[in-house]
């Protein structure tokens, strides 16, 4: 091809002019062909583009679970606490408090009282106005009818108040009685040790959702030398670590929804706690 479609150029024999033309031809055949077929140096450039969409959309994937999921939400109150008590030594005391006394208000919400401002009665000409403190106004009228109806008056019988305490103290004990069904599923992987995916056996619902959770986590980081990959939960509670089983076999997890297939790992849940594993 060099031979028969080289132009000639002034100076330079034909010969030459084909060499040129054939090491051109065949640095852009190489480079196309570099696209599909693997090299000595590493697999193909479109494979690569593919493992990289595929871990682009993993990761997009998984960060929508985690917003999504509230059990990714949950507040570590004691680490929390810790790092503000930390903040609260690190202030200078000698410039007032006024950055303790700031800090205080924005992380426990507690402000100065006000009150709710309601026109007063019209002989006495005055509003009690949301500024002025608890202890300096007098007591906002409020009707009885008013504290039983509401706003809005309807005929029939008034309508039942809801017991905001109650009703928080069901959802407070709900969402207790999850936390500890989470951490007792996380506890019982993590027990078993370096464990062969093949070796689980049949897991729990509970289980099966932290180990689903942790196998999506783990899959969607890159390898390490051999083979290795380890990553955390958005938590920071659970250390993932999955290897490559010596043989590598297929292997099957029952779960109570069905059966989980796929290559043989070995895997390692660590829980840290205040420091501690």
């Amino acid at each position: 091809m060099a031979a028969l479609e080289a132009a000639p150029v002034l100076g330079v024999s034909h010969e030459e002019v084909v060499v040129r033309e054939a090491q051109r031809m065949g640095e852009m055949w190489e480079g196309l062909r570099r696209w599909f077929v693997a090299a000595e140096d590493g697999p193909p450039v479109a494979e690569l583009l593919l493992d990289r969409a595929s871990d682009a959309i993993a990761f997009i994937v998984m960060t929508v679970g985690h917003i999504n999921d509230p059990r990714f939400r949950r507040a570590r109150r004691t680490a929390d606490l810790v790092a503000l008590a930390g903040w609260f030594e690190g202030f200078d005391m000698t410039s007032g408090g006024r950055e303790t006394i700031a800090l205080w208000r924005t992380a426990f919400g507690a402000y100065s009282s006000r009150h709710l401002g309601h026109p007063g009665v019209i002989e006495d000409d005055c509003d009690a106005r949301p500024e002025v403190g608890w202890w300096q106004s007098e007591p906002a009228p409020v009707s009885a009818e008013l504290r039983s109806r509401g706003p809005r008056a309807h005929t029939g019988s008034p309508p039942r108040i809801r017991d905001a305490r109650r009703a928080k103290s069901l959802l407070a004990a709900r969402q207790k009685q999850e936390h500890a069904t989470a951490e007792a599923a996380e506890r019982s992987l993590a027990d078993r040790g370096p464990v062969r995916l093949s070796e689980l056996g049949q897991l729990d619902s509970a289980e099966a959702e932290i180990f689903l959770t942790c196998l999506g986590l783990v899959l969607s980081v890159r390898e390490r030398s051999g083979g290795v990959r380890r990553t955390r939960t958005p938590d920071g509670r659970l250390l993932i670590t999955l290897r490559p089983a010596v043989e590598s076999t297929a292997a099957a997890v029952e779960l109570r929804g069905g059966v989980v297939s796929t290559r043989d790992f070995e895997l390692t849940l660590l829980v840290e706690e205040l420091g501690r594993r």
